[in-house]
């Protein structure tokens, strides 16, 4: 394609009517990347998340400041994305990140809100987790705070499932009378947790399904 002609399409092409610029500072793809965002939000999801930052690689000149640059990173150059990603690293909820633009449209409580950045890009991605109350989350010490940990804590706790729910979701996976993914949707049990159990052949079912998973939380329960 001649340069002129590629010049020429990229002048007329936009993804946002520009006279419903709110401010945003990456307004004129916000529609392109809210598209994207619910795609991922739709992926059947895990349990087990991790949050962390990755770069989409740019080295042009147009995007003035929102280039950022990162030296640790194996493409330092480039757009700053907080992602959740699950164990197979399929990403189901990502933040751009755009300085005092970045939470333009997040809603925080009065004590959210108080919170710094790595804790609020926590919490605004993990909003939109489904089993928030059987999920874990992973992240590292730039988001780490007391406040934020103290605050997770005190969130809904782990739902209590049905055991025999569980011991016929086992039952029917070890069978081989049915795969995960329909046996989660039949029985009402966490993924994870299901697979955890099926992973132990050597011990009964009974026993399985009545002894305790997961580790003991950091911070104290009371």
């Amino acid at each position: 394609m001649p340069l002129k002609r590629f010049q020429k399409i990229r002048r007329y092409l936009h993804f946002a009517d520009n006279l419903q610029d709110d401010g945003y500072r990456y307004f004129k793809v916000r529609h392109l990347l809210e598209s994207i965002r619910r795609n991922c939000l739709n992926v059947e999801e895990e349990t087990r998340f991790s949050i962390d930052e990755i770069m989409v690689p740019y080295k042009g000149a147009r995007a003035g400041s929102r280039k950022q640059y990162i030296k640790n990173k194996p493409r330092k150059w480039g757009f700053k994305v907080f992602v959740r990603a699950g164990v197979p690293g399929i990403v189901y909820n990502f933040l751009v990140y755009g300085g005092q633009d970045t939470f333009h449209y997040s809603e925080f409580t009065d004590e959210e809100i108080c919170m710094g950045l790595g804790a609020k890009v926590v919490l605004a991605i993990s909003k939109t987790i489904k089993q928030q109350a059987c999920s874990v989350l992973y992240f590292d010490n730039f988001f780490t705070s007391l406040e934020l940990l103290n605050h997770l804590r005190n969130m809904p706790k782990r739902k209590l499932w049905d055991p025999e729910a569980k011991k016929k979701a086992v039952e029917a996976v070890r069978a081989k009378e049915m795969g995960y993914k329909k046996t989660v949707k039949l029985f009402n049990v966490p993924r994870a947790t299901l697979k955890d159990y099926v992973k132990k052949p050597d011990k009964s079912i009974e026993e399985i399904v009545s002894g305790k998973m997961g580790k003991k939380p950091v911070l104290p329960l009371n």
